[in-house]
């Protein structure tokens, strides 16, 4: 079946969201709110047609992520001993270093219970009436607290100097086009998410300066700041889909 464009969309969002050994921390509220739509996640998992393996409720895997973005994996590769300890923890790893599917992964078995994970929002001031169109502010403080707190504080009020300042960024051609995926992006760096030496954490009012997001999806905000390896931004992958 072709995949319809929102589902296409939450691919490339769980490809920029998973860990080194390619399996995301399911959240799919907070995929929805990038996405901007509703996605049936059981279709969804049919749809990739084995590119998307459920290995439980709560962890999705890629699975030619590790190929694509290591090839074969050694020992002797510094950055792949991350990858191997992940998949080592998780019983994916046989002795010859190849990945071994679980046979009693979900998708298998095709009983994959999808339930809405993580929060869809949080409190929001100033919100319109039931029934209402949502405001510019609204949709990006939706998106916003659906980040996990913590380490990231959600909004609890647009003040004018936020609202002016969102105002002027959506102006903004490049920010306008990709700061759904920017927030996205925030639980995958290290240094904006808290892991530096000075425990930093990005905050909504960072996130709305000029340049912010330039920063953040260039990786800027990836390393920990303490000469450790960052995690791997996993958002250029591969144009050719085969959808």
């Amino acid at each position: 079946m072709a995949m319809p464009p929102e589902m296409k969309v939450a691919y490339e969002m769980i490809w920029a969201m998973a860990d080194n050994s390619g399996v995301w921390s399911v959240n799919t509220a907070l995929a929805e709110s990038v996405v901007g739509k509703k996605v049936n996640w059981e279709l969804f998992l049919t749809a990739t047609k084995g590119r998307v393996m459920a290995l439980s409720e709560d962890e999705w895997m890629l699975t030619g992520f590790i190929e694509m973005q290591c090839g074969k994996l050694s020992e002797e590769c510094r950055p792949h001993k991350v990858v191997i300890d992940l998949l080592r923890k998780r019983g994916l790893l046989s002795d010859s270093l190849s990945i071994v599917y679980p046979e009693t992964s979900l998708l298998v078995h095709n009983t994959i219970p999808i339930q809405v994970k993580g929060p869809v929002s949080g409190p929001r001031e100033g919100m319109q009436g039931e029934g209402k169109e949502p405001t510019q502010s609204d949709v990006f403080v939706s998106v916003w607290n659906a980040l996990p707190s913590p380490p990231f504080a959600h909004i609890r009020q647009m003040s004018p100097a936020r609202c002016e300042a969102l105002r002027a960024r959506m102006k903004e051609e490049f920010w306008a086009a990709n700061w759904r995926g920017g927030i996205a992006m925030l639980p995958t760096q290290k240094y904006a998410s808290g892991q530096g030496d000075g425990g930093w954490v990005l905050d909504v009012d960072f996130f709305l300066k000029p340049n912010s997001l330039t920063k953040i999806i260039e990786g800027k905000y990836a390393n920990a700041g303490n000469g450790k390896t960052a995690d791997a931004l996993h958002s250029q992958i591969d144009p050719e889909r085969g959808w």
